[in-house]
């Protein structure tokens, strides 16, 4: 399939793919025409495109979404649902390590707490966030989430730790990560962030 005259036509074989030649001003016609891009041009964009021209492309498909030069927030809450970290990351000042005073791990009626007041500020997201935790078993994250689920429904929205904190947790618990995921699923676990590296 070939951009011409504000639109695509033919079939682009897998072939041809790489020999299109894709330009910003093409890829932005495109978007401006309300059409998704494909993973040759998000991929070309990533690597020729500036920041700046980037921003701008991001700004016409949220101008689709929302009111050119209006902006929308949400109110959301990070929870620490730990401090106790293995990790000893550089920039953290945040962790204690298992053998330190003052570490700690809130009980699920802790996480409710801040969850309700998230709720009472008219936020509908919380994130869980707490690091490399030796003393933290996957049934401890299955029970807080499923809990979560059942207690809240669909009226707030969560993500289940970093993808590092989801990989450590899996290697602590000799699972593959597709056994991981299907435990955390099944606790009502929708999605996690790619954060934590």
């Amino acid at each position: 399939m070939v951009w011409k005259g504000g639109h695509y036509t033919g079939r682009m074989s897998s072939s041809s793919t790489t020999s299109l030649v894709m330009s910003v001003a093409g890829i932005a016609a495109k978007i401006g025409h309300g059409l998704r891009i494909g993973r040759d041009e998000a991929r070309w964009l990533w690597e020729n495109a500036s920041d700046v021209e980037l921003r701008s492309l991001a700004g016409l498909v949220r101008a689709r979404f929302h009111k050119p030069g209006a902006c929308t927030y949400m109110v959301m809450r990070i929870i620490n649902y730990t401090n106790v970290c293995v990790a000893q990351c550089d920039y953290c000042a945040f962790y204690k390590l298992p053998s330190q005073e003052g570490g700690y791990v809130l009980t699920q009626e802790q996480v409710f707490a801040k969850l309700d007041e998230l709720l009472a500020l008219g936020g509908d997201l919380a994130a869980f966030n707490g690091g490399f935790n030796p003393h933290l078993p996957l049934s401890y994250y299955c029970e807080l989430f499923a809990a979560i689920r059942a207690r809240y429904g669909d009226s707030l929205e969560f993500y289940a730790l970093t993808i590092a904190e989801f990989m450590y947790l899996a290697d602590h618990a000799r699972l593959s990560y597709a056994e991981a995921a299907g435990r955390l699923k099944a606790s009502g676990v929708r999605w996690i962030t790619g954060g934590g590296f």
